[in-house]
């Protein structure tokens, strides 16, 4: 299983200067509390940032995208592209924009919502995510 260095994407998120609202960095937010309890972490993964907005919610580790919502998690490894169709189609879009689209090693693609103003870079962390190589 991949297993991202979290140091390294924190330290993305700190350098960017982006001001979250709904989004939830480090440890600022218990995940296990606010994404469900019948979530249960690896010892070795790490929380890098959580997203709560309404019925909407996602959590980021350095091991895998967990989605109470859908009842699903995705294994990082599984991500093989991320884009942003809707900034492409709709170039009015893009200071209001609230979504990126990842792309999976089985040929689904999957819209991940985010905070408004902080596209750009979760785009970023996850195109570090995939091309992230374990040494």
């Amino acid at each position: 299983m991949k297993i991202v260095k979290a140091s390294i994407i924190k330290s993305k998120i700190k350098r960017s200067g982006v001001e979250f609202v709904d989004t939830y960095l480090f440890d600022s937010k218990d995940l296990v509390n606010n994404l469900g309890h019948n979530i249960f972490l690896h010892p070795d993964e790490e929380v890098i940032m959580q997203y709560q907005k309404e019925q909407i919610r996602w959590g980021l580790t350095n091991m895998r995208l967990i989605l109470p919502n859908k009842l699903n998690q995705i294994v990082l490894e599984e991500i093989t592209g991320v884009d942003f169709e809707k900034i492409k189609n709709e170039e009015s879009t893009k200071f209001n924009n609230q979504t990126i689209d990842l792309h999976l090693r089985n040929g689904n693609r999957f819209t991940l919502n985010v905070e408004k103003g902080t596209w750009h870079l979760i785009f970023e962390i996850f195109k570090y995510i995939i091309n992230y190589k374990t040494a």
